[in-house]
């Protein structure tokens, strides 16, 4: 399921536009820690230094509109499998942002 919640500007104020892909009811998004990284080697480095982290964290990666920052799902996974780490739930957050729950098996 992925949940996209869009700013969209009507008459000179800001309202939130919420569209879920699967139609069922809007699903909160976890309040997590957290932590953004723009490269695979930046992800790695922080798998690698986190190793002992026993909470869920929530990865931010970009989307593919920024080509050069772009990290996709099975290089996250990948990353995460490597280091211990399983991925769960994942959600669009403003636009071109995307949210990875992950945790430390």
């Amino acid at each position: 399921m992925i949940l996209t919640i869009s700013p969209r500007r009507v008459n000179n104020t800001f309202a939130i536009k919420i569209r879920m892909v699967t139609g069922l009811s809007v699903m909160n998004i976890p309040k997590l820690k957290r932590i953004k990284v723009l490269s695979e080697q930046e992800l790695r480095n922080w798998l690698g230094k986190n190793s002992e982290q026993e909470q869920e964290v929530m990865i931010i990666t970009c989307n593919k509109k920024s080509r050069d920052k772009y990290l996709s799902r099975d290089q996250v996974r990948s990353a995460l499998n490597e280091h211990g780490w399983t991925a769960g739930q994942s959600y669009t957050l403003n636009g071109n942002l995307i949210g990875h729950v992950v945790s430390h098996t």
